[in-house]
């Protein structure tokens, strides 16, 4: 467990461009899952559809 602490949170067996990627990506989904609730919010269908189209490997992906 002093492990874990001592490494500072940091993904065990991942090196750090795999963390890096892994942490851009999830901020990635975030953000884009954000854009796509406020459009869909403020009944913006088209750019909720080109949202929805830029997430589309996130279904290939089975991300969800």
């Amino acid at each position: 467990m002093s492990d874990l602490v001592k490494k500072g949170g940091e993904i065990l067996g991942m090196g750090t461009d795999a963390k890096e990627k892994a942490e851009r990506d999830a901020r990635w989904v975030g953000e884009w899952s954000d854009g796509l609730t406020v459009a869909i919010a403020l009944k913006e269908w088209s750019k909720a559809v080109d949202l929805v189209d830029q997430g589309g490997p996130l279904w290939k992906w089975n991300i969800f």
